[in-house]
């Protein structure tokens, strides 16, 4: 009895119906349409997981699927196209973060901006949620994290430095740091221009 085949992202064995459906696909150069798909998603995740789409053959999934699609379409031509670009792929920042890495205000601010993003994608589908139930519902497991965003967007500045509000002491700090130079600095050009500096 030959043996099943193996597939070659999972490494399950797959059945003959199996093995039919992968034909079919590549018959209808299904994964080319995934990578004409994914070419026009702009947030990364959601990119991968345009590459990974597989057809539903459940009429139960395939109805959900569709009813999804329908209420999008209806986002769209109710209030056009939100801007949810981000280039990004924040995963391994969140994963250094999580071990007791640091990050640098430059990757904080990735982090912010991929926080944003989301925030976006769930107000744009909260805004319609009368005419796109199903799409409202999914949005409801998109946390917020606004306190996240206020904290980076209050600390950390458009270069990715440290601003003097980020912590009560800190300007305060800096002014001191910044006055002492200068008295420094002053002290020194007054022993330069002293007889005993011009005799040096």
């Amino acid at each position: 009895m030959p043996q099943p085949a193996v597939g070659e992202e999972t490494g399950t064995k797959l059945g003959s119906r199996d093995r039919l459906l992968i034909k079919a696909q590549e018959m209808l150069e299904f994964p080319k349409i995934r990578e004409q798909l994914a070419m026009h998603v702009t947030f990364h995740p959601a990119r991968e997981l345009a590459l990974r789409l597989d057809p539903a053959y459940d009429l139960e999934q395939v109805l959900r699927l569709q009813r999804e699609t329908r209420e999008a379409t209806l986002l769209l031509e109710e209030y056009g196209q939100s801007d949810l670009s981000h280039s990004a792929d924040i995963r391994p920042l969140l994963k250094r973060a999580s071990l007791g890495g640091v990050l640098s205000g430059h990757e904080l601010l990735e982090v912010a901006s991929s926080l944003e993003i989301l925030r976006k994608a769930k107000s744009s589908v909260t805004r319609g949620k009368r005419f796109a139930p199903t799409l409202f519902s999914l949005s409801q497991d998109i946390s917020d994290f606004k306190e996240i965003r206020n904290r980076v967007k209050t600390c950390i500045g458009r270069r990715g430095e440290v601003v003097d509000e980020a912590t009560p002491g800190l300007g305060e700090l800096r002014r001191s740091v910044k006055e002492a130079y200068q008295r420094l600095l002053n002290a020194l050009n007054d022993v330069i221009r002293s007889p005993l500096g011009q005799e040096a």
